[in-house]
């Protein structure tokens, strides 16, 4: 319930009944850290009241919550540590299958974090495009705009808005043409479920395990499929930072492919 709050409230225009509804959310999500049992539960319901607190703009509150979460990371991994046990239990293919996942889930995490970094560099021109390179090498070495194309959305939108701001359209408008073919791999995934290639050839039968044990009150956020297209053509389209680029052919085109995913039926 919790998180449908969460999703309907980060969405709503008016600012009275947002801050009304991330409110609720907001106490869902304490009720459950503070009175389950479950530690996986406690865990995400305190990372989503952070949640709650950010979009509603009290980055002080969400220090507060997070910074002992922070500071005491555990090394190795959970998933490393359960793989172990797989195997000494003789258990191989569930030990490969647990730090697979892991793997994929760092990857993943990565690519989530680095647009707020990249978001901090722009005012050094090299340590920028030094992020940009290294964050699309990961990238392309694990074929995330295959496996997670959603992931990895913002990262290049964030870098064609930097590359604009250094007066690079070359590099702008490469970013969007990247950023228009990956919203069109996004389209043709949905639903947005895991999708594994050969090297992450055992994460579909993990992932899928997870939802078949997915626990009471934890549903997947249902997406409006027309609102997803809209707002990724929209964040190129409608954006004020790229209107010096709207009689460019490269833009031109790469703003069709955009429109397109508007006009078809369904993701």
């Amino acid at each position: 319930m919790g998180l449908l709050f969460l999703g309907y409230g980060e969405t709503t225009k008016d600012d009275e009944q947002k801050t009304s509804i991330l409110t609720e959310a907001k106490e869902l999500f304490a009720r459950v850290k503070n009175l389950s049992e479950n530690i996986e539960l406690k865990q995400l319901a305190l990372q989503m009241e952070a949640a709650c607190e950010m979009t509603m703009g009290n980055p002080n509150n969400v220090m507060t919550l997070l910074e002992n979460e922070h500071k005491y990371r555990i090394h190795p991994s959970i998933s490393a540590l359960i793989s172990q046990s797989y195997q000494q239990l003789g258990k191989m293919q569930e030990a490969k299958s647990v730090l697979q996942n892991g793997i994929f889930e760092s990857v993943i995490s990565l690519c989530y974090d680095m647009p707020s970094y990249l978001t901090m560099c722009t005012d050094d021109v090299a340590h920028f495009e030094e992020v940009c390179k290294r964050i699309i090498g990961v990238i392309e070495i694990f074929n995330v705009n295959k496996l997670s194309p959603v992931s990895i959305l913002n990262l290049y939108l964030i870098a064609a808005r930097g590359y604009i701001s250094f007066g690079n359209t070359e590099k702008a408008l490469e970013m969007l043409e990247t950023y228009a073919e990956i919203a069109a791999n996004v389209s043709d995934m949905y639903p947005l479920a895991v999708k594994g290639d050969s090297f992450f050839f055992l994460i579909d039968e993990f992932h899928n395990k997870l939802l078949n044990e997915r626990p009471f009150g934890m549903p997947e956020i249902p997406y409006d499929e027309q609102l997803v297209k809209q707002e990724m053509a929209d964040a190129v389209i409608k954006s004020p930072v790229f209107s010096d680029l709207i009689e460019n052919k490269r833009f031109q085109s790469l703003t069709k492919k955009l429109k397109q995913l508007q006009t078809k039926g369904g993701l």
